[in-house]
């Protein structure tokens, strides 16, 4: 994998569906001066051409900073050259039949909860140079629990995660602790970045958090 996506994919910002272009980018606009380098679109709502019109404006914002650009489901607006990867979930289509989407060039990220569905599934013919997955250390009501059973998921896994659910700097600096078999790739960060009043200052945080935790920039 580049060291520039390694480095993207340290803090991704997960937009919360809102449908409200103006809402995610001045969302986008802030976390990314605050040092998030990977933006994924979830935006169900948003019609193919208002969610390609939206990534063009966003693409440059990521561009700039060597970052990354990725949209929920729509395969289609990546192979059109409007984002640089898609996040593959349940209503997708399957990895087999997205096309363009998971070459070399692409960036594709779906799902797991188990460490049977963190097991790879690239896409026949595929030469996707990551094929990235996330686990969710929310899962479980106790801190310690879903910690456990997230760094066990990362321990076990044979392609890179990141860890998304009820994280916060807090949970962040407990991660200097763990070994690096036990760590994530990054961290995926939804709603705390979306309701914050001031996700710039939010998002410096974070990454300050990561650094300390022993993250390489």
């Amino acid at each position: 994998m580049p060291a520039e996506w390694r480095t993207a994919l340290r803090l991704l910002l997960v937009t919360d569906g809102s449908g409200d272009a103006a809402r995610i980018e001045a969302l986008v606009r802030a976390a990314v001066a605050g040092g998030v380098r990977a933006v994924q679109l979830r935006e169900p709502t948003l019609p193919a051409r208002s969610l390609a019109e939206l990534c063009d404006r966003m693409r440059p914002v990521l561009e700039v900073v060597d970052g990354l650009l990725l949209v929920n489901d729509r395969a289609d607006v990546v192979a059109a050259g409007h984002a640089h990867g898609v996040h593959l979930g349940h209503r997708s289509l399957p990895p087999s039949r997205c096309g363009r989407c998971c070459d070399r060039d692409s960036c594709c990220r779906s799902p797991c909860t188990t460490s049977r569905s963190c097991t790879p599934r690239r896409p026949r013919g595929s030469t996707s140079r990551c094929w990235r997955r996330s686990c969710r250390p929310a899962a479980s009501r106790q801190r310690r629990t879903r910690l456990a059973v997230a760094r066990a998921l990362t321990r076990g896994s044979t392609v890179p995660l990141l860890w998304l659910g009820g994280l916060h700097a807090g949970v962040v600096a407990e991660l200097a602790k763990a070994t690096l078999h036990d760590r994530p790739l990054g961290i995926a960060v939804r709603s705390a970045l979306a309701a914050a009043p001031d996700p710039k200052a939010l998002a410096r945080e974070l990454v300050a958090a990561l650094r300390q935790a022993g993250w390489e920039d």
